[in-house]
C-alpha cells in the first residue's frame, strides 16, 4: 500500500460522492510537504502541472493559493445505472475520476482532474462504488477487445435511441434485439472466419442482407491498397491479410472478434479508377454508414501505415488507496487522466478530414482508436476507456437539434405549416455551424466537396421531412410561410472566411452555393426579425434534373471604381460603425480578413461586403437585396448578395444570366429607390455553373451608377477571424466578429499618422475605451499573424497595441515592449507600467501615465510568445531561438503593415524578457537588414541572465540580500538563525564574497553550494508569510490589506468576488479588436513552448547577449533592490560570469549614484506620482550598462516609473548620462496634448 498521510487514508467512494465532497487537507499550503511523505498528496501536485509548461515551484504554490482546505469531489457516471442495487434504494457511487478543488487566489478555486479505477472483480468494483478502470497498455490486446464486445453488446441491446437514425425510430434497419439485417452495400470485404483460418475477400453482394462493420481512416500521404478496374477481379478471389496495410489489417481483427463477417471500406469496396462506380457508390455513403452495425474509426493515425492500435504513451504513475476493512487488503487506485491532444477525437489526425463529418455522425456506433486510449461514441453515450466521459460535439447537437425539429413538426397536422420557430431556429444554427466545421475541414480530392457530407444531408433531409439541394435545405410545402422562407434564405448568406477557390473540380456546382468553394466559410445567420424583401419564393424544374429557386428581387447596377488611400484626402471622416448595422455591432458582425467597406459619391457610407475570391469585379455587378434587419423594432440595413452578369440583355426577351460574387449588408442610409420596377432573380441549379436568370422584367427608369471611390479592408490580411454569437441560437464555429470600436467616434484621417487601407482594422477609438474617461490619442490594436502565406487554421498570430509618438524627435524610434514569464502578457506593462494610461493596484480606474514611453518614441507593447495572452495559434516553438524566429516574422509583416520600414528599434522588457530581448535583438541583426531590423539598443529589467540558475546564484546572493532587508523581512529571532546557520552550513558567503569581485575571477567557476539540509531559500519560503501574511516576492515592501488588481496574477493575486479582469470584459475586447469569444485571458499563462519545455542553454543565452550589446553597444539592464523574484545581487552576479566585447563583467566597481531629476507630484493624479533625486546606482563599461533603483520591485516601469522613463531617454540618446541629472527631455505632465 502506498504511503499516505491522514487524511488520504480517509478518501473513501461514499465520502467523495457527497454533495459537499471530502474535507481533505486543511491547507493547500501543506500540500508543500506533503507531497514529500505522502504518494496521493504527490500525485496531485503532479495533477496541478501536467498541463503547465514547467512544474510548480513551492513558492509559487505558496503564491498561488489560498491557505484553505482543498476539497476532492467524485465524479460519477451520470448515464449509467447501477446494477444490482442495494434493497434500500440507495445508489453507489459508481465513481470513475476526482476533481480537487485547490483554493486559488485569483479564481476562487483551481480545478485538477484524476482517474479513480478499480481491478476487474475486486471489491470496489463489485460494490459499484468505483467503476473507472485502469488504461491498457495495448489497445490491440485481448483485454482491449473484450471492452469494446462489452461496449457493442450493451449498446445493441440496452440502448434504443441507438437504433434511431435522423429519419426517426422505425426507419433504422436493424433495430436492438431484432434479426432484421440491413441490404449489404454493392461490394464489402469478407473478412473471413473469425478465428482467421481465411483468407480476406472482395464480395460483390447482390442485394444481399446481413450485418457489417464499416472503417473510418485517414488515407495519409503514403500510398494504401485500392482497387481498381485491373485488380477487382483478383480482390474476389483473394486479398492476402499480409497485402493489407496495418489499420485494415487491425479493422478485420476487431470485426472477427465481434463475430461480423463483413468490413467495408471505401478504399477496396469502391473501384477507384472507376467514374461511374465512384458517382453511384459515393451517393451510398450515407446509407452505408446509418447501416453499419459498428464503425471503427482508427482516429489515432495519420495513414494506413500506422494501424488501429498506435503506440501509447508511457502510463501514468498509480496510487493505491485504501478500501473498506484495511485488514481485507482491498484498495482502489487513482491515477492521472491521460493528455487531452492524445484522446479527443476532433483533436486526432482523423478529425481534421471532411468525409468524417458524415461518417461518425450517420453511424450508430464509433469505436475510437485514439493515441492514448479508446473511445465508444454512440447516439446514448459518449464513454472512454477508463471510464470518463467525453463532451458532445456538432455531430451529436445535430442529432438532437433534427430530432426536436422532427418532432415538432410531427406534433402538427399536415395543413398547419406553422411549426415551433425555436426548433427551427435551433436545427438551422445546427446545420450552419456543422457546414462550417466541414468547410474548414481538409478534403484529398477538391471534387468531393459537395459529396463527402451528401450521405448527411440526405438522411438529415429524410429525419426533417425536407429537401436538399446543393447545400439548402427546404420544405416545398412551407414555402409560402415568411418564416421556412427566412431559413431558406439564411442558407444562401453564407461568406467567405478566407479567400476561396472555386476550382475546376466543383465546376458543376451552383456558385450560389458553398459547395462550390474551397475554404473555410461561414454564415450571415440573419436575426429572427430580419424580413425577407422577395415575393414569390418558388422552386421550379429545369432541364434534366436541375432545378432553380424563383423569387422577385431589387437589383441595382454598379458602376464601381477603386480609388487610392482615404487618408490622403482632407476632410473625410471615417466611421467604421458608421458602415454596420447596429444589429450586428451588438450581436457580433460578419468580417473577415477580406472585407471591404463601400460609400457613395457623397462619402456617405453605405455598408460592407466579402467577395468570395477576393478578387474585384472588372465590370460593373449588381447588388440584390435579399431580407431587412431590425433592432429594436426599428429598420436596421439589410442583407445583400451582389452579382455579376455573365450574358447581358439582347433585348429579344431571352434570359440574361449572372454569378454570385459575395454577400454582405447594406445601410438603410443606401436605397434602391431609383429602380421602378422589380427583376425577378432566378438561382439555378444547372451545369452551366451560372448563379440564376433573369426574367425579361425591364427597367423602366433608367439605371443610374453609384460611385464606389473607396473600398476599405475593415479587416486586413492579418486580421483574425474568430467565431461569434449566431443571431439564431449558439455559437457557430468559423463564423466571425465584427471588430468595430464601441462608439463612432473617429479622428479624421488627415490628422492621424498611420491610418490608411492597410491599418484602417487595426484603428482603436481614443475615446471609446472603456473606463477610461479621456482621450488617450492615436493608437492601433489587433493581432498579425507569423506567417500569413498559411491557411487560416494553421496561422499563429501574435496580438499588439501600438502607440505612435507625437514627439518630433521620435518620430523614427520604435520600441518594442515584452513581459516576461515565460508566457506573462505585455498588457500588464502597458496597462500598469510605461503605457498611456495607469490602471494601478487597488485604484478605481484608469487615470493619464505622465510617464507612458510613447512620449518618447513610438511603442509597441506584443504578447510575445505564441500562447501568451490574446496571441493565438498552435504552440510549435522548443526553444527561445525557434520563439525569436517567429517573433521576427511577425515584425517583418507588421513593419509592412505600417510602414515602419527603416525606423531605428529598441528592444525593452523585465523579467523572463532577460531571454526574450537578446535573442529577438540577435535575431534581427543577424538578419542584416536594416530596412527591418535597424536594432540601436535594449534595455530590460530585473532579467534572467545567462547561467543564473546553473550557478545557484539565487542561494549564493540570498544571505547578503536578506540582511540588506532584514527590518523588513522581520522574521522570528528562530528563522532568523535558521538562515544564517544555513549561509554557513552551505559557506554561501564564502562563495558570493569571492566570485562578485571586480575584476571577476576568470572563469570556469562552481556553482554554489546548495544541499537539501541548507536549501536557504526553501527555508525562507516556508517562513517568509510568519510576520507578514502578505509577503510579495515581486516588491518585498509591500504589506497588508492586499490590493485589487484588475488583471490578477501576479499582483498578489487577490480579486474581489464577481469581479472580471480587465482583458475577459466584452467591451474591451472589442474595442482593441479581439474577438469576445477568444479564449480566457489571463496575465501568465501556459503553455509557450512545445511540451512545456523551453530546452534553455545558457550558452546560447550569453551569446545573443554578446551580439546584441557588441553590435549596439547600447544594452541597459535595470534591477530593482526590492525584488525578491530576481534579487538584484543575482543578476550582479551574472553580469561578473559573463563575457562581452573581449572581457569578463566589469573590471570595476560600481560607484556613480542614478540621479533623477526634479518631478512635479503636486497635481490630482497620484497614480502617476514618481520619485526624484538620487534614485539607485549606475555603471557603464563597454557599451553595457547596469543600475539599480532602490526602492523597485520586480517591475521597475510600475514601482519606479521616473527612474525607467530616464532609462529610456538614455537608451534613446535623449540624454547624454544616468548620474548628472540633466532635465527631461520632455514635459512631464499628465496630458495627452502637445506640446507634453
Amino acid at each position: 500500500m502506498a504511503a499516505l498521510c491522514s487524511a488520504c487514508k480517509g478518501i473513501t467512494p461514499q465520502a467523495l460522492a457527497q454533495p459537499d465532497g471530502y474535507r481533505h487537507i486543511d491547507s493547500a499550503h501543506d500540500l508543500i510537504h506533503l507531497a514529500k511523505v505522502c504518494d496521493f498528496c504527490r500525485l496531485i501536485r503532479l495533477a496541478m502541472d501536467q498541463d503547465c509548461r514547467t512544474p510548480k515551484s513551492d513558492e509559487q504554490l505558496r503564491t498561488n493559493t489560498k491557505p484553505e482546505p482543498l476539497y476532492l469531489f467524485g465524479v460519477g457516471d451520470g448515464l449509467d445505472t447501477a446494477e444490482d442495487a442495494p434493497g434500500d434504494g440507495v445508489q453507489p457511487p459508481m465513481l470513475f475520476g476526482i476533481n480537487v478543488h485547490i483554493p486559488d487566489i485569483e479564481y476562487d478555486y483551481d480545478l485538477v482532474k484524476m482517474s479513480l479505477f478499480s481491478d476487474h472483480n475486486s471489491a470496489p468494483a463489485r460494490n459499484q462504488d468505483v467503476i473507472g478502470t485502469r488504461l491498457l497498455t495495448d489497445s490491440g490486446s485481448s483485454e482491449a477487445f473484450g471492452l469494446v464486445e462489452r461496449w457493442y453488446d450493451t449498446c445493441k441491446t440496452n440502448h434504443k435511441d441507438c437504433n434511431e437514425a435522423f429519419t426517426g425510430p422505425e426507419t433504422s434497419l436493424a433495430k436492438s434485439g431484432s434479426n432484421i439485417m440491413p441490404p449489404l452495400p454493392t461490394r464489402v470485404l469478407d473478412v473471413g472466419p473469425a478465428d482467421g483460418s481465411g483468407e480476406p475477400k472482395l464480395l460483390v453482394t447482390n442485394g444481399v442482407h446481413a450485418f457489417y462493420a464499416a472503417l473510418s481512416h485517414c488515407w495519409g500521404k503514403q500510398r494504401i491498397l485500392t482497387t481498381t478496374s485491373h485488380n477487382l477481379a483478383q480482390h474476389c478471389n483473394v486479398i492476402k491479410f499480409a497485402s493489407l496495410p496495418r489499420t485494415f489489417q487491425d479493422a478485420i481483427k476487431i470485426v472477427r472478434f465481434l463475430g461480423l463477417r463483413y468490413l467495408w471500406i471505401d478504399s477496396l469496396c469502391i473501384v477507384q479508377d472507376d467514374a461511374d462506380d465512384w458517382r453511384k457508390e459515393s451517393v451510398q455513403m450515407g446509407r452505408i454508414y446509418k447501416d453499419a452495425e459498428i464503425t471503427v474509426a482508427a482516429s489515432g493515425a495519420r495513414d494506413g501505415s500506422e494501424g488501429c492500435f498506435v503506440p501509447r504513451p508511457p502510463l501514468q504513475p498509480v496510487v493505491r488507496l485504501p478500501y473498506g476493512d484495511p485488514d481485507q487488503g482491498e484498495y482502489m487506485s487513482a491515477t492521472l487522466f491521460p493528455d487531452a491532444l492524445d484522446t479527443t477525437v476532433s483533436e486526432t489526425p482523423l478529425g481534421s478530414r471532411a468525409w468524417i463529418t458524415q461518417e461518425w455522425m450517420l453511424s450508430p456506433r464509433v469505436i475510437h482508436f485514439t493515441k492514448a486510449r479508446m473511445v465508444w461514441a454512440c447516439r446514448t453515450l459518449l464513454k472512454c476507456e477508463d471510464g470518463e466521459n467525453e463532451t458532445s460535439g456538432d455531430e451529436q447537437r445535430l442529432f438532437e437539434s433534427a430530432r426536436r425539429y422532427r418532432q415538432a413538426k410531427e406534433a402538427k397536422p399536415k395543413s398547419d405549416s406553422l411549426v415551433d420557430h425555436e426548433e427551427i431556429l435551433g436545427f438551422y444554427a445546427d446545420w450552419c455551424d456543422l457546414v462550417s466545421t466541414y468547410a474548414a475541414r481538409s478534403l484529398t480530392y477538391e471534387s468531393d466537396k459537395p459529396v463527402a457530407i451528401l450521405g448527411l444531408a440526405t438522411e438529415v433531409g429524410k429525419g426533417i421531412a425536407e429537401e436538399y439541394t446543393s447545400g439548402v435545405f427546404h420544405d416545398d410545402f412551407l414555402l409560402h410561410e415568411a418564416f421556412h422562407t427566412h431559413c431558406v434564405l439564411t442558407q444562401l448568406l453564407w461568406f467567405a472566411k478566407v479567400t476561396l477557390t472555386r476550382p475546376l473540380a466543383l465546376q458543376d456546382q451552383p456558385h450560389w452555393s458553398w459547395t462550390s468553394t474551397i475554404g473555410a466559410i461561414s454564415f450571415l445567420a440573419p436575426a429572427r426579425a430580419a424580413k425577407s424583401c422577395i415575393r414569390e419564393l418558388n422552386r421550379v424544374k429545369t432541364s434534366g434534373s436541375a432545378s432553380a429557386w424563383r423569387f422577385s428581387v431589387r437589383l441595382k447596377k454598379w458602376e464601381a471604381r477603386r480609388e487610392g488611400d482615404p487618408s490622403t484626402r482632407s476632410g473625410d471622416d471615417y466611421y467604421f460603425m458608421e458602415f454596420y448595422p447596429k444589429g450586428s455591432i451588438t450581436y457580433g458582425g460578419f468580417v473577415t480578413q477580406n472585407t471591404k467597406l463601400f460609400s457613395g459619391r457623397d462619402m456617405t457610407p453605405g455598408g460592407w461586403m466579402v467577395f468570395d475570391l477576393n478578387e474585384w469585379p472588372a465590370e460593373p455587378f449588381y447588388l440584390a437585396e435579399i431580407s431587412n434587419n431590425e433592432f429594436n423594432e426599428k429598420p436596421d440595413g439589410s442583407n445583400v448578395m451582389f452579382l455579376s452578369e455573365i450574358e447581358p440583355d439582347l433585348g429579344d426577351g431571352s434570359d440574361r444570366r449572372f454569378k454570385r460574387l459575395g454577400v454582405g449588408q447594406k445601410l438603410f442610409a443606401w436605397t434602391l429607390d431609383l429602380i421602378n420596377g422589380d427583376i425577378n432573380l432566378n438561382f439555378l441549379h444547372s451545369d452551366t455553373g451560372y448563379v440564376g436568370t433573369l426574367s425579361s422584367y425591364q427597367l423602366v427608369a433608367p439605371d443610374y451608377p453609384i460611385d464606389l471611390p473607396d473600398f476599405l479592408p475593415l479587416i486586413s490580411a492579418y486580421a483574425p477571424p474568430k467565431s461569434h454569437r449566431s443571431p439564431l441560437r449558439r455559437v457557430a464555429p468559423g463564423h466571425t466578429q465584427v471588430q468595430a470600436p464601441p462608439r463612432a467616434i473617429m479622428r479624421r484621417s488627415s490628422t492621424l499618422q498611420y491610418f490608411n487601407n492597410k491599418t484602417s482594422a487595426f484603428y482603436v477609438d481614443g475615446t471609446g475605451i472603456p473606463d477610461v474617461d479621456f482621450d488617450v490619442g492615436e493608437s492601433y490594436a489587433g493581432l498579425i499573424p507569423v506567417d500569413a502565406s498559411k491557411p487560416e487554421s494553421e496561422q499563429q498570430k501574435n496580438f499588439f497595441w501600438f502607440f505612435p509618438t507625437e514627439n518630433p524627435a521620435g518620430k523614427d524610434d520604435v520600441i518594442i515592449w515584452f513581459n516576461g514569464g515565460p508566457g506573462c502578457s505585455s498588457m500588464e506593462g502597458f496597462l500598469q507600467e510605461n503605457g498611456p494610461f495607469l490602471w494601478q493596484y487597488g485604484t478605481i480606474k484608469p487615470v493619464a501615465n505622465a510617464w507612458s514611453w510613447h512620449k518618447l518614441a513610438n511603442v509597441i507593447w506584443v504578447e510575445y510568445p505564441i500562447g501568451t495572452g490574446f496571441s493565438s495559434g498552435n504552440v510549435t516553438a522548443t526553444d527561445n531561438a525557434e520563439t525569436a524566429d517567429q517573433f521576427v516574422s511577425f515584425w517583418k509583416n507588421f513593419v509592412n503593415t505600417f510602414d515602419l520600414q527603416g525606423k531605428k528599434i529598441y528592444i525593452a522588457g523585465e523579467s523572463y524578457a532577460g531571454i526574450y530581448v537578446p535573442y529577438v535583438g540577435a535575431a534581427m541583426l543577424d538578419k542584416n537588414d536594416t530596412s527591418y531590423f535597424d536594432v540601436k539598443g535594449a534595455v530590460y529589467y530585473d532579467p534572467v541572465m545567462p547561467y543564473d540558475d546553473a550557478m545557484n546564484f539565487d542561494h549564493a546572493a540570498f544571505p547578503s540580500f536578506y540582511r540588506y532587508w532584514k527590518n523588513v523581512f522581520a522574521l522570528p529571532s528562530g528563522a532568523d538563525k535558521q538562515i544564517e546557520q544555513d549561509a554557513k552550513n552551505c559557506q554561501l558567503d564564502e562563495y558570493f564574497n569571492k566570485h562578485l569581485a571586480y575584476p571577476p575571477p576568470a572563469r570556469p567557476w562552481p556553482a554554489a553550494n546548495v544541499k537539501e539540509e541548507c536549501d536557504i531559500i526553501a527555508h525562507f519560503d516556508a517562513i517568509s508569510t510568519i510576520i507578514n501574511p502578505c509577503f510579495n516576492g515581486y516588491h518585498i515592501l509591500d504589506t497588508c490589506p492586499v490590493l485589487w488588481d484588475v488583471l490578477g496574477f501576479p499582483s498578489i493575486m487577490y480579486s474581489p468576488p464577481n469581479t472580471t479582469l480587465y482583458f475577459n470584459r466584452p467591451e474591451v475586447r472589442k474595442a482593441i479588436h479581439v474577438p469576445v469569444d477568444y479564449p480566457t485571458w489571463s496575465e501568465c499563462q501556459d503553455p509557450v513552448f512545445v511540451d512545456y519545455n523551453d530546452n534553455y542553454n545558457g550558452t546560447e543565452h550569453e551569446e545573443k547577449f554578446q551580439t546584441l550589446v557588441e553590435r549596439t553597444n547600447n544594452v541597459h539592464v535595470g534591477s530593482g533592490l526590492a525584488d525578491y523574484v530576481i534579487k538584484p545581487n543575482v543578476t550582479t552576479l551574472a553580469i561578473q560570469y559573463i563575457k562581452w566585447n573581449g572581457q569578463q563583467g566589469f573590471q570595476k566597481q560600481p560607484s556613480e549614484d542614478l540621479l533623477i531629476p526634479t518631478v512635479n507630484n503636486v497635481d490630482e493624479n497620484v497614480p502617476s506620482w514618481a520619485g526624484a533625486n538620487v534614485q539607485g546606482s549606475v555603471h557603464t563599461e563597454r557599451g553595457f550598462t547596469h543600475s539599480t533603483a532602490k526602492i523597485s520591485g520586480h517591475m521597475v516601469p510600475q514601482y519606479a516609473p521616473s527612474v525607467a522613463f530616464r532609462h529610456s531617454e538614455f537608451m534613446l540618446r535623449r540624454v547624454d548620462s544616468l548620474s548628472a541629472g540633466a532635465p527631461w527631455s520632455v514635459n512631464i505632465s499628465t496630458t495627452f496634448q502637445w506640446p507634453y
